[in-house]
């Protein structure tokens, strides 16, 4: 990500002092991670991005729980990290260290930007991740902000909430992106 930078720099037509990273899903989840790695982001926005690789592991997909009569699945957060789009190749009991290692909400304290969360309250990617983030984030003092998307998935789809959300996202980075006053 930041040699795309480094050389999106060089062009002279991005400003690499004012970086904002944004990722949805597993974008959201690269976002997270960047952030942990490095300081030179301003701003993390992050929607539907999963935190804690070994808490989505389990945890059922919200229909199921709505309703119990189509019987339980295993949901794909099952097998995502291990086969699927997080590749870790084992189980937590397996290799719990590899799960935190690859887990952002281990290295909260490392993030220093502001961070904003996205997240509908029906993704199979569990609210609870972007709720595990917030947490960590707010235990430690740091500038974080949840936007709960009510009545959405993975992908917010409303209009309404679509509007919303982008709304909330433009006034969040103006605020802040916005220079820093002068000091006496």
């Amino acid at each position: 990500i930041l040699r795309a930078v480094d050389l999106s720099g060089a062009t002279g037509q991005v400003d690499v002092s004012r970086l904002v990273i944004m990722g949805q899903s597993f974008g959201g989840y690269a976002a997270l991670m960047a952030a942990t790695q490095s300081d030179r982001f301003k701003a993390v926005i992050a929607s539907a991005a999963p935190s804690n690789l070994a808490s989505m592991r389990g945890a059922f997909d919200p229909h199921h729980e709505i309703l119990p009569r189509d019987g339980l699945e295993l949901n794909p957060n099952y097998g995502w990290s291990e086969l699927g789009q997080g590749q870790l190749g084992v189980s937590p009991w397996e290799d719990p260290a590899k799960y935190v290692r690859n887990s952002p909400v281990f290295f909260a304290d490392q993030i220093t930007a502001p961070v904003l969360l996205i997240h509908g309250d029906g993704d199979f990617v569990r609210l609870s991740q972007a709720q595990e983030m917030f947490s960590a984030l707010y235990r430690l003092g740091k500038d974080a902000q949840l936007l709960t998307a009510y009545g959405e998935g993975h992908i917010i789809v409303s209009p309404a909430n679509r509007r919303a959300v982008t709304a909330h996202v433009l006034q969040w980075l103006a605020k802040v992106l916005a220079p820093e006053p002068f000091a006496d």
